[in-house]
């Protein structure tokens, strides 16, 4: 799970959680609920997992367009939504996983 500990990286290098969530609050909702669209629409499409992760968190990915800032993607982090496109993650990566050992 590389992808999750590269965002953790990032998440922790601006400051502390409460100082990041009060800086993003009124934008967080609108955001995640727009990646969480986009992460089931890829999905749908039947893309790898890798190709989910990189579409999502890779550079220029569809994330750090979204939250440009840390203390966005900070708050990000912690939304509901974030939670369920990491689910989504390991499902595509079970699912390849699967197809590569028939």
């Amino acid at each position: 799970m590389w992808y999750y500990v590269r965002l953790v990286g990032i998440i922790f290098a601006y400051g502390t959680r409460e100082e990041n969530i009060m800086a993003t609050r009124g934008s967080k909702m609108r955001g995640a609920t727009k990646v969480e669209e986009y992460a089931r629409r890829l999905k749908e499409n039947g893309v790898t997992w890798i190709e989910y992760c990189n579409a999502l968190f890779g550079f220029c990915g569809f994330v750090s367009e979204t939250f440009p800032t840390g203390s966005a993607l900070v708050a990000f982090s912690t939304t509901q939504q974030f939670k369920n496109i990491l689910g989504i993650m390991d499902e595509l990566q079970q699912r390849d996983e699967a197809a590569e050992a028939i």
